[in-house]
């Protein structure tokens, strides 16, 4: 038992010896926080506190600061201002890097000015028709209109026709006049008449986009050959009918289907490369338009955008070759600033961030954007849209042009509301934008339409001029409806006796009505511009030490030493070179050792004595 016993009492002995220990540590603390305090209350905090500065200033890193407790009145003064000018320039400087990071965290910077054009979409294009009506088309069929024959009376039809077209082309005045006769103005407006208005207020403005639709210059009669990259193509599969604000056009590589990239055509640089179409004005077919003048309207633009061709359209005049050269921009962000910050931090929307209530592609494009924002204040004015505007929103009919007409011309003109429309839309974070350059020559030449390698042409040419009938003798319309029966064109045009009182013919009809359009890309490359983060964590962190190591010769060491100084050397118990302010306690002899009051007698001596027991 007597051996059983010895370890536990030298256990209790030991952790009760700990204690002890403890207990005195505990208490040369208190006292050393009691001497310090005593000598703060003799000294002064501020006596304290001004000679750990001085003993800082004497051995900091940082530039001019120890020459302030070395020097004494106008050097001392001489630096300071040294040292409050250095502090304050670095603050100012570090301060709008923070606030720029804050406010616009990302930076668009040239990638490259040398990225390849072969990989930048072709650009669609669209073409427009000056004339809103041909005349041949009216009226359009009304089993196909309204599904059944309504008005057996065809001179009632067309009426109706022409005065549902009428209300939905309704423009500006011009001169204090309407271009429609049966309309009068009101302001800087037209308004329909009340007979007009009283014909076609049973006419759903869905017939009415599909009578316009019907009633339009279609692509086949407008469109008359293409090359596409220098093979023919037939027109049907590059152009297809597109509704804009300048009535129904045709477009060229564009795609509103879906956000993908599938099918969208790609080039190289030249005209070879590029788009040729020979297109046909048919001005014996006008009957409509805003302008006095004849000619097309063309639009280069985003694959994605809708065409806005009335605004930013440029107009083409038949009898001219035109070549259309065509530069482009490249955006696109990285997938760090796409994640980092919101769309309004990073001033850009992705694809799939924003979707636009009024448009007929899920892509977004700050140009759709624009147009949706526009479509709905008229919504939210006027309870509809103009016909041209994208989406499913209902459109405006007859009683609503008074508040459509007073909304599109307030637009016109009101800057402030245009603006409000910026609020809402931001640019696409990657966007292609397009730029143009265009030159001209006449066309055709009198002088060369004979030749051999254009014979293409002329035959173009002869076959519309021959559909007209215009200027065409009674023999030569014999001839005509030969070719347009597609028999033996061949022979009659390679009969000079036959095709030579052509020629003529054929240069005039072109230069009225036919232009020559060849859209393709200037150069091989391009500018390509990167949107990313303006600065990173490490840039961020060496911009700031970067200026305040210029300025004061501050470093992440310099912190430390502000902690070791003001912290660590007036904290109790501190010892070495903050002696000077924390007392350092006198050596005190040891305690003398006490008998445990678990020892025994005859136990043996206390755990730790190094005597064997007895």
């Amino acid at each position: 038992m007597a051996s059983t016993a010895q370890p536990m009492e030298k256990d209790l002995h030991g952790v009760s010896t700990i204690q002890k220990i403890m207990k005195e540590a505990v208490q040369m603390s208190q006292k050393e926080e009691v001497e310090l305090v005593a000598m703060l209350k003799k000294k002064g905090y501020r006596d304290i506190f001004r000679e750990q500065a001085e003993k800082y200033c004497e051995e900091t890193t940082i530039h001019g600061v120890k020459y302030l407790a070395r020097e004494r009145s106008a050097k001392r003064w001489y630096w300071g201002v040294i040292v409050l000018g250095t502090f304050c320039s670095a603050s100012f400087l570090i301060y709008g890097v923070v606030d720029n990071y804050f406010r616009s965290p990302t930076l668009v910077s040239i990638e490259t000015t040398d990225y390849p054009v072969h990989r930048i979409p072709f650009p669609a294009l669209t073409i427009c028709n000056l004339n809103k009506i041909s005349n041949s088309s009216l009226p359009p069929d009304q089993q196909t209109v309204l599904g059944r024959v309504v008005y057996p009376n065809e001179t009632e039809w067309r009426q109706r026709v022409l005065d549902a077209l009428e209300i939905a082309y309704m423009d500006s005045c011009a001169g204090g006049r309407c271009p429609l006769s049966a309309d009068s103005c009101e302001g800087d407006h037209c308004l329909p008449s009340a007979e007009t208005r009283r014909r076609t207020h049973d006419i759903p403005p869905e017939q009415v986009r599909k009578i316009m639709a019907m009633t339009s210059p279609s692509c086949d009669e407008m469109v008359v050959a293409c090359l596409w990259r220098g093979r023919k193509t037939p027109c049907s599969k590059l152009f297809k009918t597109q509704r804009t604000d300048l009535g129904y056009c045709c477009l060229f590589n564009a795609h509103y289907d879906s956000a993908k990239q599938d099918g969208v055509l790609y080039s190289g640089s030249g005209n070879k490369n590029g788009l040729t179409v020979m297109i046909d004005v048919k001005r014996y077919e006008y009957y409509l338009s805003h302008f006095l003048s004849v000619g097309f309207k063309i639009l280069v633009h985003g694959t994605h955008d809708e065409p806005e061709v009335r605004q930013r359209g440029m107009a083409i005049p038949p009898g001219q070759e035109i070549f259309v050269a065509v530069t482009a921009e490249e955006t696109y962000t990285t997938a760090r600033a796409e994640s980092s910050f919101t769309p309004e931090e990073r001033n850009c929307y992705m694809e799939h961030e924003r979707a636009l209530r009024h448009a007929d592609t899920t892509y977004y494009t700050l140009a759709n954007c624009l147009l949706s924002r526009e479509a709905q204040a008229l919504v939210d004015r006027c309870g509809c849209v103009a016909f041209y505007m994208p989406g499913t929103a209902k459109i405006c009919h007859e009683k609503d042009l008074p508040c459509l007409q007073t909304f599109l011309h307030h637009l016109s003109r009101d800057f402030n509301l245009s603006a409000e429309f910026w609020e809402h839309c931001l640019p696409a974070c990657d966007e292609t934008k397009y730029s143009t350059e265009l030159s001209s020559s006449l066309f055709p030449s009198q002088e060369l339409i004979k030749n051999e390698a254009f014979s293409d042409i002329f035959k173009a040419i002869v076959t519309r001029m021959c559909a007209s009938l215009i200027g065409v003798t009674q023999q030569q319309s014999k001839e005509c409806s030969l070719i347009l029966a597609g028999k033996g064109a061949e022979e009659l045009l390679a009969n000079d006796s036959l095709t030579e009182p052509l020629y003529p013919l054929a240069v005039n009809y072109a230069r009225l009505n036919m232009a020559k359009l060849h859209v393709f890309f200037k150069t091989n490359s391009v500018t390509r511009y990167k949107r990313d983060l303006m600065y990173t964590i490490d840039q961020i962190i060496a911009n700031i030490g970067g200026l305040l190591g210029l300025f004061m010769g501050f470093s992440l060491v310099t912190f430390f030493e502000l902690i070791y100084y003001f912290v660590l050397n007036l904290s109790p118990g501190s010892r070495g070179s903050g002696g000077r302010v924390a007392p350092t306690a006198s050596p005190r002899p040891a305690p003398a050792q006490a008998p445990s009051p678990d020892t025994r007698e005859g136990a043996g001596a206390p755990v730790g004595s190094g005597a064997p027991p007895g």
